[in-house]
């Protein structure tokens, strides 16, 4: 049987991308039979509760992430499933800690974002947008996955056609998407809603990720869209993020994670950047003309995030070049998997 240890930490600040593209290869473990553990941090919290509820093991850490003591955890971790491999996403791993993994004898992947020169591992999956032109940034790594091609997609998305469900007709009413991860610490969610233009009428389906700390400024931005004639849906924690994602026509979304998901459905997206990881690769899309805008949220105002989001919402023709595009780009390729594991 196979076992793997799955180490991803995540918080209401930074988000909880690195845990949910680990439940692509957890999904996976569990569909061959095997057991997937993951190790996480205390304040994980409602993410946490979600790999529970799919039934995967977890651990949570009352040690300082990236540390010996954290890695000691680890080992123990692996020792006690029969794991031989461990699979680590985030940046906040340093080489000390992973080579500590990799000394015991375990096979170490890491699942990278920065192009990290330090990585001397058997394994590193980039599967950011360009990430295929990395290959001299990881010179220590036994063999790379780099680029759209091998995106981590959770198994309810690959239970998906690539490309998802035809765009509807010119003119017709659009169903959008507004997602800002699993918890949105700059509040980009609420700032949407207040910045549509009132046409053409939308039907908003808003996720709140597990993560949101609702102060209450979402439920008043949902009102005022719903007052200027759209209607709103508030989707908190949502239990099939892909059913929401296949059945939009259209997304407003961080230039995350998320992006990937909605490219393969082909889901024509506006990609807003809310954290500074997030750059590269959302220019790298819209360069490409698989995602829209591509600009760092906090450098619009209301005005100017307005008028980009009326043209996104009302060119037809841009919105279907950009799901297609978008849908040719994005993997899984059928061996991926089989690699990481």
């Amino acid at each position: 049987m196979t076992a793997v240890v799955l180490r991803a930490d995540a918080s209401p600040t930074l988000g909880s991308g690195h845990v949910m593209r680990l439940l692509a290869l957890a999904d996976e473990i569990h569909a061959r039979h095997g057991q997937a553990m993951f190790v996480v941090n205390p304040a994980a919290g409602a993410v946490a509760e979600q790999v529970a509820q799919r039934g995967h093991g977890l651990c949570v850490l009352d040690v300082p992430s990236g540390t010996g003591d954290d890695a000691d955890v680890v080992l123990d971790v692996a020792r006690g499933i029969g794991a031989t491999t461990v699979v680590v996403d985030g940046k906040d791993f340093p080489a000390a800690y992973l080579g500590a993994l990799g000394a015991s004898g375990l096979r170490v992947g890491a699942v990278d974002d920065l192009g990290r020169r330090d990585l001397a591992v058997a394994l590193v999956v980039n599967h950011n947008p360009g990430a295929q032109r990395l290959l001299a940034r990881y010179p220590q790594a036994g063999r790379t996955l780099l680029g759209r091609r091998y995106h981590l997609l959770r198994a309810e998305f690959r239970g998906h056609p690539r490309g998802g469900s035809e765009l509807p007709p010119a003119g017709a009413p659009l169903r959008v998407l507004v997602s800002f991860g699993g918890s949105d610490p700059t509040r980009a969610t609420p700032r949407v809603l207040r910045c549509l233009p009132a046409k053409p009428a939308l039907t908003l389906c808003v996720v709140a990720g597990p993560a949101y700390g609702d102060d209450g400024e979402l439920a008043a931005a949902a009102l005022d869209a719903a007052a200027r004639g759209h209607t709103v849906e508030l989707v908190r924690a949502a239990p099939d993020m892909a059913w929401l994602m296949a059945t939009c026509d259209a997304a407003i979304a961080a230039a995350g994670g998320t992006l990937g998901e909605l490219a393969y459905l082909g889901r024509p997206t506006a990609a807003y950047v809310v954290a500074a990881d997030q750059v590269l690769g959302a220019a790298e899309l819209v360069a490409a003309g698989s995602a829209f805008s591509g600009a760092l949220l906090s450098t619009l105002d209301d005005d100017a995030l307005r008028a980009q989001l009326s043209h996104f919402l009302g060119d037809h023709a841009l919105r279907v070049e950009l799901g297609r595009q978008a849908a040719r780009e994005v993997g899984p390729e059928p061996h991926c998997l089989d690699v990481v594991l």
